[in-house]
């Protein structure tokens, strides 16, 4: 009798074990699937991106820290700190066509536009890393497409950034430009960051 019930108890448990391992294989093929759809869906995003950057990047003679620092004077915002912004978001190479998509953000506007129009609106764009589902208005922009172009890009960035300025209520320059950096971005991280590269930026200019 004894023999019965440890045998019943084996086979008991290796059920149990057998439903978890299949169990397991099942979702772990549904995990790999979904992984790999994302990758895809992810590089064919990148594909049309890089179509519409061919099409819209428009070349110039004009160099992109020159743009910066004549646009940064129209806004009223000191060069060297939207230069600073520029390092972050997109490099010391400025880059005009740098693109990252934001998939927490797409979540939330995935369903106001066709699928690869809302991952462009979904995703930061170019030099200031405009995310265009937030500022269509704020930047008078017809289109995600318009944000390629440098000038454009420069100009809806230090739009975003003065009214971020605007709405500070710190008492200090230093609190105020951190509190404003936070709100471009979101993050007090990002602050620390931008002025840190901003230190450097002074650091180079100024030292011999």
């Amino acid at each position: 009798m004894r023999k019965v019930w440890i045998f019943g108890a084996k086979l008991l448990v290796f059920v149990v074990l057998s439903l978890f391992v299949s169990r397991g294989v099942w979702y772990g093929v549904n995990w790999a699937e979904e992984k790999v759809s994302i990758v895809w869906s992810n590089f064919l995003h990148w594909v049309g991106a890089v179509e519409i950057i061919r099409e819209y990047v428009k070349p110039s003679d004009v160099a992109t820290e020159d743009l910066i620092k004549n646009l940064s004077r129209e806004y009223k915002v000191s060069p060297i700190l939207t230069l600073a912004i520029g390092h972050q978001e997109s490099g010391r190479a400025l880059r005009t066509d740098r693109l990252r998509f934001e998939p927490k953000i797409y979540s939330r506007f995935s369903k106001n536009y066709p699928e690869e129009t809302a991952r462009m609106m979904s995703s930061s764009i170019g030099i200031m890393q405009v995310i265009p589902a937030f500022h269509m208005k704020t930047c008078a922009l017809s289109s995600y497409a318009d944000l390629f172009d440098r000038e454009t890009n420069i100009r809806c960035g230090l739009r975003v950034l003065t009214d971020c300025l605007s709405r500070s209520k710190a008492v200090t320059k230093v609190l105020k430009f951190k509190e404003a950096l936070a709100c471009y971005n979101g993050s007090d991280t990002y602050a620390d960051e931008v002025l840190a590269r901003l230190g450097e930026l002074v650091l180079e200019n100024n030292l011999l």
